[in-house]
């Protein structure tokens, strides 16, 4: 790669360090959120986030978390697999039958007091358990076990292997486009779209770009593009000229093979979520960035199941480790009071940038505190470690001399008492 080809990238990936916060994280340590484990989210018309886990429905305001659980509330089970509102704002909550509790059920929830269940005993629907729930734009409820399951507010249609292509596996995925197409995981099987509610179209690895059968996420972007998260890197696919591109990491640089959570942001950027403890990763078509969550040193990246973007283009993470918030500009719209970033530590500069092959990192001890800088390369893994250890009041200077190293983007990364403090990009040209 020419010079001239590293430094078009790394300004174009460059973005200017802020003293505003970028994340925000609620766990079982630091708030009253009954679990860490999350598998959904969604954020209703008040701006209210409304979180799926094992231990009940959550409600979250801003500030405080309030629970509805089958101790507290007509919810059948505790385990939330999925959760969409209505044209009228009600939730729609699908639920999983676990050990220990001895029902489940599709759940509707006006967000206030009246509640209503639907199961085999009392409806149409196919199974007790399901796995999601999705709300078309005519209001029509469709929800997936083995079977997909269409309620119209008064009967119930259930498409399986005798009536329809489905395959007799869970349906853990549902996706409605700005066409009303329904496009669902049927797993090991492939992805399905149902048009007009009677035309199916199947893909699979075997006739399409389709990277497997493992899906756990379908999003639709501004052009009307389909992006599949895929147990093996990432689809995209034109439905209008018919046409797949995959990024896996063979020849890309995602950084791992089991995207779980997506998202596409207003302005089409993908935001994307990893099952196996990578960073957080924003991909602008052509590039993956990562984004660290501030954790312990050495402590791995949370699992992220689910991302949504609000309305100050915050996102909002529902992962294995708590719930986070996250914006890249630094959060806006909500009280800052809870800053992970400390006032005893700051990075003055990093010079030259770019370099070759050697750059000079300096930085300002307020009070005195442990100290680690690491550097990261463009996959997220940790290269090399500059220092870890404790330092007293003062300023200082340590080089990172790359000439081991190939040309290209890297992490300066620094932890404040094994807290993740920030990332820097640089950029190495031979």
């Amino acid at each position: 790669m020419s010079k001239k080809i590293l430094l078009i990238a790394f300004f174009l990936l460059f973005v200017s360090t802020s003293k505003s916060q970028q994340w925000k994280i609620w766990n079982t340590t630091n708030s009253n959120i009954p679990s860490d484990n999350l598998s959904c989210l969604i954020l209703d018309s008040n701006g209210i986030i409304w979180i799926g886990s094992g231990a009940g429905l959550i409600k979250f305001n801003g500030t405080n978390f309030t629970v509805y659980d089958t101790s507290n509330s007509p919810m059948k089970s505790n385990s939330v697999w999925g959760i969409d509102k209505d044209k009228f704002n009600n939730l729609w909550i699908s639920t999983i039958r676990v050990e220990g509790q001895s029902a489940s059920a599709l759940m509707k929830f006006d967000r206030v007091n009246n509640w209503s269940f639907y199961n085999t005993q009392n409806s149409g629907i196919s199974n007790d358990n399901q796995w999601c729930v999705k709300v078309d734009t005519n209001n029509i409820v469709w929800s997936g076990h083995n079977e997909l399951n269409k309620f119209n507010g008064a009967s119930w249609y259930i498409y399986d292997s005798t009536n329809s292509p489905l395959e007799y596996s869970a349906i853990r995925e549902i996706f409605v486009d700005r066409q009303n197409n329904k496009w669902m995981e049927n797993i090991f099987f492939g992805l399905y779209k149902l048009t007009n509610d009677t035309s199916w179209k199947i893909y699979t690895p075997n006739n399409s770009g389709l990277l497997g059968g493992l899906i756990p996420k379908i999003r639709e972007d501004n052009f009307g593009n389909m992006w599949i998260s895929v147990n093996g890197g990432i689809n995209k696919f034109d439905p209008v000229k018919n046409e797949w591109q995959s990024w896996t990491p063979e020849n890309s640089n995602i950084i791992s093979y089991y995207p779980w959570g997506l998202c596409i942001s207003r302005n089409n950027t993908k935001w994307i979520g990893f099952g196996n403890n990578a960073p957080l990763s924003e991909f602008n078509d052509t590039t993956f960035i990562p984004h660290f969550a501030p954790v312990s040193t050495g402590a791995p990246q949370p699992n992220i199941w689910d991302i949504k973007e609000d309305k100050y283009g915050n996102l909002w993470l529902a992962t294995k480790s708590g719930l986070m918030e996250f914006n890249k500009n630094g959060i806006v719209g909500i009280s800052n009071q809870t800053s992970i970033v400390p006032d005893n530590f700051k990075i003055e500069k990093i010079y030259p940038n770019p370099f070759n092959p050697t750059t000079k990192i300096e930085f300002s001890i307020y009070k005195s505190s442990k100290v680690a800088v690491k550097i990261y390369d463009i996959m997220g893994k940790e290269i090399e470690t500059l220092t870890d250890i404790n330092y007293s009041q003062g300023n200082y200077e340590i080089t990172w001399n790359a000439k081991n190293f190939s040309s290209g983007i890297y992490f300066v990364t620094f932890y404040i008492n094994d807290n993740f403090f920030e990332s820097r990009k640089i950029l190495f040209v031979r």
